[in-house]
């Protein structure tokens, strides 16, 4: 995957961390660039699963494009691992989008022994 590079000082992490469900590792059909937007999804993540950094703010935390975030916010979409809700300012145009993150609800097209359908992640 090729995209403009943005310098890794663009966006110190200031402490982040994120808790990774084990199952989202096992999943084979998660790429591992789009692992790692997962995980700064969960960064962002309050406590009730939800987040809306920009996309511009995950692409520098990881060093790639805007552009290609949206690509894998896209993936994490059609797995469930992501719902997506576009927000919009008070004085009009779009606010970064709030993320609604799940536990993953399938690995490997069968439901998995610590994974629940539609469950929201807590922290």
């Amino acid at each position: 995957m090729t995209g403009v590079h943005v310098s890794s000082e663009a966006a110190p992490s200031r402490g982040r961390f994120s808790l990774v469900p084990l199952a989202t590792t096992e999943d084979g059909r998660i790429s591992d660039r789009t692992y790692r937007v997962l995980n700064v999804l969960l960064a962002y993540a309050d406590r009730e699963g939800k987040c809306w950094p920009s996309q511009a703010k995950i692409a520098a935390h990881l060093g790639v494009s805007r552009q290609a975030i949206g690509q894998h916010v896209m993936a994490l979409r059609k797995l469930g691992y992501v719902t997506l809700e576009r927000r919009v300012r008070q004085r009009g145009g779009w606010a970064s989008n709030r993320y609604v993150l799940h536990n993953p609800p399938l690995v490997n097209g069968a439901p998995h022994a610590e994974a629940v359908q539609g469950q929201v992640l807590q922290r």
